[in-house]
């Protein structure tokens, strides 16, 4: 072996450093927090995904509806309890036996509400529903609401909503349908004030297609003396309408009313002869309203298109339409058209709301203190005259004046006089009677 191989055979071996070794086999800083915060991501997705499946698991789902039926309990001071409940992917839901009761008495009871909801649509501040349905539902709000008690039974309500935006407060309901319902509403003789200090309520409501089907409704206006009682059976009507809950504007339009009757009945009044304007029912009613607007300031525009019905004292209507305008101030009628079987009017009529009050106490005193020729005088057409107080005509804050014409019918007239002139049909005559 030479010289030069022995030399290399004998070369030590260095070994390497012992601080690189321990940094190659140790991770840096920056990706032992990368992997730190990546598993705490991937935990917390798996956490959410758990949750959004267990969501839509129906054990979860019951565990759920029975805190939120204890919670409505307490809050509410009834007994709430929901039958069954299913949620299916993306947002609908199904809910079925639905029941809240208050000391002993129902207080809703619904066989079941569908409702479906579009998901995407809630990132962007806006609510896409695609229908909403209650059937078979028992109602009866008890004292709940102050001003008003409302119990009875729905069919079927239903709505649709494709542009619902919560941060503008706009809603725009495409279709609502009331169906199959018996409901009876009873006013309070008295609302206590208000006193409470709340939010506002400032949304607004665009309805483009409300029908009713099938809607029995009666509305007592005197609870304490259980009397006066307006009622209606619908067979069909629907509707457009505007509400601006803010300003206090309240429009419907296109308004149309088939297979209806109408009622009012003071229970307490005699039922006489004829006409009797405390107990009016009529059938085959049909109504096409224009307009009807009403503003919180008390302003009201009514412009009735078309009506027709059968009264059952025997009066027909054919056709009556009108143009009414009322405010603080005034009301207006105009261009009414009433026609019957037998009488066709027309009639304009505009009133100031205070026509017939007395500017003060001392002229009041003086007109009734007025001898006989102060008086003013109305002709009649049946040949005798008439005499009105003279502070009927004059003296009077407001005014009011009538334009009427047409012709009226023996039979029309006798519906509304013959219970109060005893021998009327007898004694008038069977040819028309002019209004000029």
């Amino acid at each position: 072996m030479t010289e030069t191989e022995n030399k290399e055979n004998t070369t030590p071996t260095v070994a390497p450093e012992e601080g690189h070794a321990e940094e190659k086999r140790k991770p840096s800083l920056w990706k032992r927090i990368g992997k730190g915060v990546l598993w705490t991501f991937l935990g917390l997705l798996l956490l959410v995904v758990l949750a959004v499946v267990a969501v839509y698991l129906p054990p979860v789902q019951r565990w759920a509806v029975d805190k939120a039926s204890e919670k409505l309990s307490e809050e509410m001071g009834m007994d709430v309890s929901v039958g069954s409940v299913r949620l299916k992917f993306p947002l609908d839901l199904e809910m079925g036996d639905m029941l809240a009761v208050q000391d002993g008495d129902t207080v809703l009871n619904a066989k079941n509400l569908d409702v479906s909801v579009k998901l995407m649509p809630l990132f962007k501040g806006e609510v896409e529903v695609d229908y909403v349905t209650l059937t078979d539902t028992k109602l009866n709000t008890k004292e709940l609401i102050e001003a008003v008690k409302i119990d009875g039974d729905v069919g079927e309500i239903y709505l649709d909503a494709h542009s619902v935006n919560l941060n503008e407060g706009l809603a725009n309901l495409n279709h609502v349908r009331l169906k199959d319902a018996n409901v009876r509403v009873a006013l309070a003789d008295s609302v206590p004030e208000d006193t409470t200090t709340s939010e506002p309520v400032l949304w607004k409501l665009n309805l483009e297609d409300v029908q009713l089907e099938n809607v029995k409704a009666e509305v007592l206006l005197t609870p304490q003396k259980d009397s006066v009682v307006v009622g209606g059976k619908i067979g069909h009507a629907q509707l457009k309408g505007y509400l601006d809950l803010g300003e206090e504007i309240y429009n419907f339009t296109d308004i149309t009313v088939d297979s209806t009757s109408l009622s009012y009945d003071d229970r307490l009044a005699e039922r006489v002869k004829g006409f009797d304007a405390s107990h009016i029912n009529t059938t085959d009613t049909h109504l096409e309203i224009e307009q009807v607007r009403y503003c919180g300031t008390g302003d009201l525009d009514v412009k009735v298109k078309q009506m027709s019905f059968k009264e059952q004292s025997g009066l027909v209507v054919n056709k009556a339409m009108a143009d009414v305008k009322m405010d603080s101030t005034q009301l207006n009628v105009k261009q009414l058209v009433l026609e019957t079987n037998e009488s066709d009017v027309q009639l304009s009529y505009r009133m100031d709301m205070n026509a017939f009050e007395m500017e003060n106490e001392e002229l009041r005193m003086k007109n009734e203190s007025n001898s006989s020729e102060d008086k003013g005088k109305i002709n009649s057409s049946f040949g005798g005259e008439a005499t009105i107080p003279h502070s009927s005509l004059n003296n009077k804050p407001g005014q009011f004046e009538a334009q009427i014409s047409g012709h009226l019918g023996k039979g029309d007239i006798g519906l509304f006089a013959e219970p109060y002139l005893e021998g009327f049909g007898e004694a008038w005559p069977k040819e028309q009677m002019s209004v000029v």
